[in-house]
């Protein structure tokens, strides 16, 4: 028996062919891969986009709320009633008395809360002093004491803030 050894031009062939399949089949891999990359970016590029411009209307949208909610407070004429009732009389009245305007105050502010619908709407005087708060979060607010009388020349501020603004009136007029 004889072995038969196939014919080396046959075996040269048969090698060259494979080797060039093989090398175009990697180049055309390598060619797909790169098209669907920069068209897979592209795509995200474009989703991304799409998604900051509506975030940005969205936020747009939510600081304009908030600068009406602001400007509702600063204006409220309740409020600015109670507010001046506050003060004409906190500087004769006796603690009972004070606690007695607090609560209008209070109510006043609830009722604004219950509207708008803020974390926390605060009325502080000159002082720092927390003259009243409503709102979600008033647990959170610091407690105030007993307000001390005030002059007639401070004005007390009114206070709305959210999670990651915090918006004051200048003093009431």
């Amino acid at each position: 028996m004889s072995t038969r050894t196939p014919p080396r031009f046959v075996t040269r062939t048969m090698a060259t062919t494979f080797t060039t399949v093989v090398l175009i089949l990697a180049a055309v891999l390598v060619v797909v891969t790169l098209i669907v990359r920069a068209n897979v970016r592209a795509s995200v590029i474009s989703h991304l986009t799409t998604q900051q411009g509506m975030l940005r209307k969205l936020e747009e949208r939510s600081r304009s709320e908030m600068q009406a909610q602001a400007g509702l407070l600063a204006e409220s004429p309740t409020a600015k009633a109670a507010m001046d009732t506050y003060q004409a009389e906190s500087r004769l009245s006796g603690t009972a008395d004070r606690r007695q305007l607090l609560d209008t105050v209070g109510r006043e502010l609830d009722q604004l809360a219950q509207r708008i619908q803020p974390d926390i709407v605060a009325i502080v005087d000159p002082a720092g002093t927390v003259v009243a708060a409503a709102g979600r979060r008033r647990g959170d607010w610091p407690a105030s004491p007993t307000p001390r009388p005030t002059s007639s020349s401070s004005s007390p501020r009114a206070c709305s803030a959210s999670p990651r603004r915090r918006w004051r009136s200048s003093s009431r007029s």
